[in-house]
């Protein structure tokens, strides 16, 4: 696996790991493509309280040390609540 094997998620931009970020696409789209379509499934409450946990994530990832385990957390799970939180959320939505 070459997150194991490079100890970092950061690859796929240089020609060294253009085939590990291939791979990295082939699955981060295709789960994309499969929460949108399934997006209706997702329980509406999400939306309304679970968006502060991705997003602290997030802000560990972007502005604190590399970890490679909250690499991963984040990749694997952070990332899909956080689309799933936007499915599902009210804010910003105009009704009527």
């Amino acid at each position: 696996m070459g997150i194991l094997k490079l100890g970092t998620i950061n690859f796929g931009w240089t020609w060294d790991t253009l085939p590990l970020g291939i791979v990295r696409v082939r699955y981060a789209f295709p789960f994309g493509v499969l929460l949108f379509r399934y997006r209706n499934h997702i329980p509406q409450y999400i939306g309304r309280v679970l968006p502060v946990a991705p997003l602290t994530l997030l802000a560990v990832v972007l502005f604190g040390q590399e970890h490679l385990a909250l690499d991963i957390a984040l990749l694997v799970v952070g990332a899909r609540l956080l689309i799933a939180v936007g499915f599902r959320s009210t804010a910003g939505r105009r009704y009527g």
